[in-house]
């Protein structure tokens, strides 16, 4: 669903959100983006708030800039990467 930033940060700080998804198909978006995702992280309850980047742009390069945590064109790969994390969690306690 769509959100508006203002609605973004009302959950990241409310909220232990694991992952913040976004996609994007302009490259126009990505300086407003990039700005975004210093923001989230900046006031996300959860420290180490984890970033997936996809959509129709070849976002590899952006998403290396910006830390992200995953850069793919497929959701599924992003359902595998919290599988995977929350196993290395608890594996963790």
């Amino acid at each position: 669903p769509s959100m508006s930033e203002a609605e973004i940060f009302d959950v990241v700080v409310s909220e232990h959100v694991e992952m913040f998804g976004i996609s994007v198909s302009n490259s126009e978006l990505l300086e407003p983006l990039s700005a975004l995702l210093a923001a989230v992280r900046r006031v996300s309850r959860n420290p180490n708030l984890a970033v997936m980047l996809g959509g129709a742009l070849d976002l590899r390069g952006f998403a290396a800039q910006n830390h992200a945590s995953l850069c793919t064109t497929d959701p599924r790969d992003a359902v595998r990467w919290l599988e995977l994390h929350a196993m290395v969690e608890r594996c963790k306690s």
